[in-house]
């Protein structure tokens, strides 16, 4: 009985030990000196002193490229995506300086012999971003290839999703060994996607 008592009280003992762990109210913290500052991302900012500044053009031209620097906006009439800047920085993927709005690509969202427009294959609606920067794109459709008159993409319907990469993350194949990405180059540039059928 004295040997299980002990036991016990020194297994209640450690319990409590391992258990009690004491919590701290979280701290409001202000950043207001350079090593606070270095604890985040810059985007188009640097420190200077203890304060951020705004890059000019010439620090922007040659910093690295802001997080995902683009937005990737549908052309549903046009059958088509296009990548816009949102930010002023030096395109790396483009090689040459960006502005915010600047149109740096067009691109088709289907095979071109699916058709263009409403209730087509070429037919873009929502678009959503992965964390490479490759555009994922809703294609819309409302025909029937049993409809006639309707070109037919060899499917029952022809909406479907589609992948562009963006370049960011280096997932291309340079396949004619120029080191570049050989893409559109802006709003009119879109490059032919042949139906392999």
């Amino acid at each position: 009985m004295y040997f299980s008592n002990v036991f016990v009280r020194a297994l209640s003992v450690t319990t409590l030990a391992i258990f009690s762990v004491t919590t701290s109210a979280p701290a409001d913290i202000t950043y207001s000196a350079t090593a606070d500052f270095g604890e985040g991302m810059f985007i188009n900012l640097n420190p200077n002193g203890n304060q951020l500044q705004v890059n000019t053009w010439n620090e922007t031209k040659t910093a690295a490229p802001p997080l995902l620097p683009y937005i990737w906006i549908a052309c549903s009439d046009r059958g088509t995506v296009v990548r816009m800047a949102t930010a002023d920085h030096w395109s790396v993927l483009d090689q040459k300086p960006v502005q915010a709005g600047d149109i740096l690509g067009e691109y088709r969202t289907a095979p071109e012999g699916c058709g263009i427009g409403p209730g087509f294959g070429q037919d873009p609606s929502r678009t959503t971003v992965d964390f490479d920067g490759n555009v994922w794109v809703a294609n819309r459709a409302y025909i029937q290839d049993s409809e006639p008159g309707h070109p037919s993409c060899g499917q029952e319907w022809c909406g479907h999703v589609v992948k562009i990469g963006s370049g960011l993350s280096f997932q291309w194949v340079d396949r004619n060994c120029n080191g570049v990405v050989d893409t559109s180059t802006g709003l009119g540039d879109i490059r032919a996607w042949p139906n392999p059928a």
